[in-house]
């Protein structure tokens, strides 16, 4: 086997490790098979045309004849349009891990087999294994970037590790047979250890510190966003982040089925979000406590039970119906949030507890606002609270808005009433293709602007008007009830939805939904009882209230816009234009420390690549032949002292080639330092901005 055959392998096994990063973002592994029976199969061409031919040109091409096998191996790639609409679509509407699906299993294959095609010509055609990382990481960041979730750092070593091996073959490979007389193997001295660990290091630092910058650049709103809010490991993602892609996706396969005692199904709550900035809606800090949870006085018993399965829904919130009494899910994998009475996931993976999850739900049933309104019983709000907080950038038109609306109403069920059915009115109109999000800029725009929107702006504008006419009020996000199939309930992404809901003394949060029901046809309604169910006092956001804490909005830093960080771009700017400027030359100067070091398995050969890379970046033309002839020809054109050094570092790695013995090395730094400065003064040259910038010594080379 060639030293051309070992750096293919060596190219297979790394690029193989390096695609195992797209792993998180599917639960297929066929993908990696597929992968490698490519890669083998390109690899073994690539060592059969290398016996007949030398150009590796030629060889590439020969390397491409694979491909014509994935229509054989996957028959839904005989269509490759088709195929490419089908995954787009299947990525848009997918959330990691993604279940099996053909289309972005050939795109992983493809993508994987163009790393080892790339791979493959940096290291035998342009002899330059550094320059490999840049393929191998790809599918990490592609895994961390589109993933939704921290990138896990051992997927990093894997690639780390594949590329220190591609170093270190191209090193062994180039001692292994006979070492080159022309004294241009820089990296010949290096161990397989040693050049496995340098490597893995320097990527491994290099990556940490551009993340870190990366992250420092990314606009505010993004990073608050990913935030964790609470104690321990529970994560509290804002849940309304992919409404919007849900609602507009083209999936009608059901991601919840459930049976319900409830007629007309029943709407499943995830969570509730009560923190109103300029940002928009956001969930608070959590009070949770093990389940199950605890009964509070004046509760009536549980009228509805759901029985739900969860599909490929992955969330840390438990989809159940208002007002949840009680659940079988594991308590040691999750609390309740007595806040909100969300049901939170609290186990080792919690943003997709949900996933494939079976579990039952006792609720009670709520009265609608409309049957609240339309009773004697008209209690007020009061109290202080964060769900009463309107921050200053709402429009002030919207107070004289709900004066006008509010205007000779009693009560605040009433005044409910009416701020809801004025923004199911005609003057609004439901539309999808809008900006999403809550943001008080979003939300003016809603009222005074464009007044289009979907249930997210319904939702927020519904919470925003309550709380100007003194109701306490917040976004929940959740589903629908979905459609009913015999006694089966079908729950689709386009089920998604957003309402708000709104707290009154003496009976609790009333869901309230200020989308207009035309949108979606007919809504259920949940069937009302002769008197108003008790909510959980729990749950109550006065400060009065014995059993809940006041909520308290999360501490976040002030944002002012949701630009990028204009000091983490320039940060960025600066370090792109540092590595561009300066990374040349300061590589030239640890390679030159390295060879001068006389710390390496063969020092002399160490010097001697120095000598050749001075020779090289002064424009010298190199002879060929052994170290005795080079010295011939070079060494009576140097002037003193260097001449002699020259002679003798070429006799003395001449016999660290052939002769080699154990004895003491002398200092081979000073005898370099004469050799350099003595072909600097016979051939200054005169170097173009190019070769000063990057020196020709570091200039790729065929073999």
């Amino acid at each position: 086997m060639t030293g051309k055959d070992q750096l293919s392998l060596a190219a297979v096994v790394a690029v193989l490790a390096s695609g195992i990063s797209l792993a998180p973002l599917t639960r297929d592994r066929t993908y990696l098979m597929l992968a490698a029976v490519l890669l083998l199969a390109s690899a073994g061409l690539g060592a059969m045309a290398r016996r007949f031919v030398r150009s590796e040109v030629v060889v590439r091409l020969v390397q491409l004849i694979p491909i014509v096998l994935l229509p054989w191996l996957v028959p839904e790639a005989q269509n490759p349009r088709k195929l490419a609409a089908d995954t787009y679509a299947y990525i848009q509407q997918g959330s990691a891990p993604m279940p099996f699906h053909v289309g972005f299993a050939v795109f992983c294959v493809l993508l994987i087999w163009i790393s080892y095609l790339v791979v493959e010509s940096l290291v035998n055609a342009r002899d330059a294994p550094g320059w490999t990382f840049v393929p191998l990481v790809t599918p990490f960041l592609i895994s961390a970037t589109f993933g939704y979730f921290e990138a896990n750092p051992w997927l990093f070593v894997l690639t780390a590790g594949g590329f220190g091996l591609l170093l270190a073959t191209a090193a062994r490979s180039r001692v292994a047979v006979r070492p080159d007389a022309s004294g241009r193997e820089e990296l010949a001295t290096l161990s397989w250890r040693t050049g496995i660990s340098r490597a893995a290091m320097v990527s491994t630092i290099g990556a940490i510190a551009v993340s870190m910058l990366v992250g420092f650049a990314l606009p505010a709103s993004f990073r608050l966003s990913s935030s964790t809010a609470g104690p321990g490991e529970v994560r509290f993602n804002d849940p309304s982040l992919d409404l919007i892609r849900n609602l507009n996706s083209t999936s009608n396969l059901p991601v919840i089925t459930y049976r319900s005692t409830a007629d007309g199904g029943v709407m499943l709550r995830l969570a509730a979000l009560p923190i109103l900035d300029d940002t928009g809606f956001h969930p608070g800090s959590p009070d949770l406590v093990a389940m199950p949870l605890p009964p509070a006085g004046g509760s009536e018993p549980a009228t509805v039970t759901t029985d739900v399965t969860v599909k490929d829904f992955a969330s840390g919130y438990l989809p159940a119906p208002w007002i949840p009494t009680s659940t079988n899910v594991t308590a040691r994998d999750w609390k309740w949030d007595q806040a909100t009475l969300a049901v939170v996931a609290v186990g080792s993976s919690p943003d997709t507890a949900t996933r494939n999850l079976i579990y039952s739900v006792t609720s009670s049933e709520v009265p609608t606002l409309d049957w609240f309104a339309r009773t004697d019983a008209l209690p007020g709000t009061e109290g202080p609270d964060v769900t009463l907080q309107v921050p200053a950038g709402v429009d002030p038109r919207a107070t004289d808005l709900v004066r006008r609306l509010t205007s000779g109403k009693d009560g605040a069920f009433r005044k409910a009433l009416a701020l809801r059915d004025y923004l199911r009115s005609d003057l609004f109109t439901y539309s999808t293709q809008t900006a999403p999000g809550t943001t008080l800029q979003t939300l003016n725009d809603f009222l005074f602007g464009s007044r289009t929107g979907y249930c997210e702006q319904f939702a927020g504008a519904m919470a925003v008007l309550a709380r100007i006419a003194r109701i306490p009020s917040r976004v929940v996000v959740g589903f629908r009830p979905g459609t009913k199939t015999g006694d089966t309930w079908e729950v689709t992404p386009r089920d998604m939805h957003a309402w708000a809901e709104l707290y009154f003394d003496g009976v609790g949060w009333i869901p309230v939904d200020a989308t207009p029901p035309s949108v979606f046809g007919a809504q259920p309604t949940a069937s009302p009882s002769a008197s108003p169910s008790a909510t959980h006092t729990s749950a109550a956001p006065t400060e009065s209230a014995s059993a809940a804490p006041t909520q308290q909005a999360p501490v976040t830093p002030d944002v002012d816009d949701d630009g990028p960080n204009p000091l983490g771009v320039g940060a960025l700017v600066v370090l792109g234009l540092a590595v561009v400027a300066f990374a040349p030359n300061l590589v030239r100067r640890l390679l030159r420390l390295l060879r001068v070091s006389g710390h390496g398995r063969q020092p002399h050969e160490d010097a001697w690549d120095e000598v050749w890379a001075t020779a090289r970046d002064q424009g010298v033309r190199w002879p060929r032949g052994s170290t005795r002839a080079v010295a011939a020809a070079l060494a009576p054109e140097l002037d003193g002292s260097a001449r002699g050094q020259f002679v003798a570092l070429a006799l003395s790695t001449e016999r660290e080639r052939y002769a080699p013995q154990r004895e003491p090395v002398g200092a081979v730094s000073g005898q370099v330092a004469t050799i350099r400065k003595g072909i600097q003064e016979r051939w200054p040259g005169a170097p173009t901005w190019l070769d000063r910038w990057w020196p020709r010594s570091l200039w790729p080379r065929s073999r």
